[in-house]
């Protein structure tokens, strides 16, 4: 009989030359509709889309990419084009007013309709870089890089000169909802975990076998059952969620080799481990991505705000479970889990232009920030602007709703080593946004003239912004 050594879930199996990965495999669903009666923010039956495959109305993640018929592009693209109003839009500056969209989803609700395009997409925004306090107004503004806007083959929204995906109002407003709630208890996050279950049946299973082979990856995905999404701080069947969830997933399977990179030599932790050839390596790491801003830059006069850094960080830790399938951390260093998540973090930047669900990731990010700058600081009270309906003071004005993600199923992923099974990974979504916004560093280079975003007169709630 071979030598059996448990760590955990780690079986070294003297003579096996496979090391095996599970994780949860998830892509959160296309729009389930737009709509939204007595001032929804939708507009169109594909808004929302993120990432493109089903979930199903039991919340459990599916394969297969849902991808939009051509007719239905068609529309999208047209609809979509007509929403510019005849504007030859370019990559440029961007400045939302967040007065004005009070105003709109204000008479939206009175109309019992929804917003418009072109609002709904915030003009093309994709990175937020500062917020302007303008007390002659009673206004704030968003200002940062944008795009004209095009659709791609999932339905998603993108930039039309750099395809990276636009900033939905409907992902604005959640944030400005949820700021409170990213301030308390376990503020915004998602997680996809084993359960204590899954993890003993596998633990039970593996006991059991002498020598591994690939053949045997059905039934260790079905000992281990589904995993469980776990999030807080934000509607689990709100778009926000979705990213979350899916930034998460794109993580994991990135990390175990279950898709290829985006983005040229980045390996996964397995290829990682195939080139040490790594013997009797303890394997359970668990991976996070949180904000990674510089501190904040402010004006003299507190009246500009600028947020600054990349915005996303990848951590890690290492894990142990014990045979009744209960998670604790090791105590001890993984090189290779501390390699891929230095990496990934140093190389995010390239990596979000690759994968849009990381450039999602920051952008909701962002928004938490926003959220989180306006709430601390009292800059409603410095604008002395009302915003209910933003807000959600009235609960009139609703957000498309999807099918909560719940759990995903596990699969499993193989390379060839000297002698160790990885059974398990888990990780998550951390976002801290009041934590940035309590760093803050005045620059007395920094003003409202300097950054040339007077709003045109009229009621469109986004302008493009000069060039100073």
């Amino acid at each position: 009989m071979p030598t059996k050594q448990w760590r955990g879930l780690i079986q070294v199996v003297a003579g096996c030359l496979a090391l095996v990965a599970c994780v949860a495999t998830h892509s959160p669903v296309a729009g389930q509709g737009g709509g939204g009666n007595n001032g929804g923010v939708g507009g169109n039956n594909f808004f929302g889309v993120v990432g493109g495959v089903r979930i199903d109305a039991n919340g459990v993640v599916g394969g297969g990419t849902q991808r939009l018929t051509a007719e239905q592009l068609r529309e999208f693209r047209s609809a979509l084009q007509a929403a510019s109003d005849g504007e030859d839009l370019q990559p440029g500056r961007r400045v939302i007013s967040l007065r004005r969209i009070e105003a709109l989803l204000r008479d939206a609700t009175a109309d019992q309709t929804t917003v418009p395009l072109d609002a709904a997409y915030l003009g093309g925004l994709q990175k937020i870089e500062s917020i302007i306090v303008v007390p002659e107004d009673n206004d704030l503004l968003i200002v940062g890089q944008g795009d004209a806007w095009t659709v791609n083959e999932l339905g998603a929204v993108v930039g039309a000169s750099n395809g990276l995906p636009v900033i939905h109002l409907q992902d604005l407003i959640v944030a400005m909802r949820s700021v409170d709630a990213a301030n308390s208890g376990a503020g915004i996050s998602v997680s996809i975990d084993p359960t204590a279950e899954g993890v003993q049946r596998l633990n039970e299973q593996m006991g059991q076998i002498q020598r591994f082979s690939p053949e045997m990856a059905p039934n260790l995905e079905q000992a281990m059952g589904p995993q469980q999404i776990s999030l807080t701080g934000v509607p689990a069947t709100s778009r926000f969620a979705q990213v979350l969830v899916n930034a998460d997933y794109k993580m994991k399977r990135l990390s175990m080799g279950l898709e290829p990179s985006p983005i040229e030599k980045f390996p996964s932790i397995m290829e990682l481990i195939q080139r040490r050839d790594a013997r009797f390596a303890q394997m359970a790491p668990r991976f996070w991505m949180e904000c990674s801003y510089e501190p904040l830059a402010k004006s003299e006069d507190g009246l500009v705000w600028q947020l600054r850094g990349q915005g996303v960080k990848t951590l890690t830790e290492e894990q142990v479970f014990d045979r009744n399938g209960q998670r604790e951390k090791a105590g001890e260093r993984n090189a290779f889990a501390e390699k891929w998540a230095e990496t990934m973090t140093e190389r995010f930047s390239e990596l979000a232009a690759a994968e849009p669900a990381f450039a999602e990731l920051r952008n909701i990010m962002d928004l938490t920030v926003v959220a989180a700058i306006i709430r601390k600081h009292e800059l409603l009270e410095a604008a002395d602007a009302d915003l209910p309906n933003l807000l959600g003071t009235l609960t009139s004005v609703t957000v498309p709703e999807y099918a909560a993600p719940k759990t995903v199923a596990a699969e499993c992923s193989f390379v060839r080593t000297s002698a160790s099974w990885v059974v398990s990974t888990s990780g998550g979504v951390l976002i801290d946004s009041w934590g940035v916004a309590s760093s803050v560093a005045v620059d007395p280079k920094l003003s409202r003239a300097g950054l040339d975003v007077e709003l045109p007169p009229g009621e469109r709630i986004w302008a493009v912004a000069g060039t100073n």
